[in-house]
């Protein structure tokens, strides 16, 4: 079972791709691994996480122009599948909101990160050993 009790293999699922940064990619990466979840199921919690608790949208991820100081240059094309029914919760609040899908997505995929470092101090703690070795 999922996160909330829906079985995952019923649940339909499409492909999408959006753009993240390098260190998220590795992040996310490293996170799969530790709770040894798929990058879908990865996803999928994200993306409750951002509608069920943390909701808010950091102004930096919503700028858009490059020449922004604080502009994020996610340069990083991710695909992965998601399943049908988070897709379309998605666009439901980009037209509520103006926001697009990628700027939600990687907001979803660092808030539900920072939660899964701040719940287990262990990871960050093997994440900088990690970075120590390389």
């Amino acid at each position: 079972k999922c996160l909330h009790g829906e079985m995952t293999e019923l649940r339909k699922k499409r492909i999408t791709s959006y753009y993240i940064t390098e260190t998220l990619k590795e992040l996310i990466s490293y996170l799969i691994q530790m709770e040894e979840i798929s990058k879908i199921v990865f996803l999928d919690r994200a993306v409750s996480y951002f509608f069920e608790v943390d909701p808010v949208m950091n102004d930096e991820v919503l700028i858009t122009s490059r020449r922004e100081d604080k502009y994020i240059k996610r340069n990083v094309l991710y695909s992965n599948y998601i399943y049908e029914d988070q897709d379309e919760r998605l666009d439901k609040y980009t037209k509520l909101t103006g926001c697009k899908k990628s700027q939600i997505i990687f907001q979803a995929l660092v808030n539900y990160s920072a939660y899964l470092l701040e719940k287990n101090d262990s990871f960050y703690l093997k994440l900088m050993e990690k970075k120590d070795e390389l």
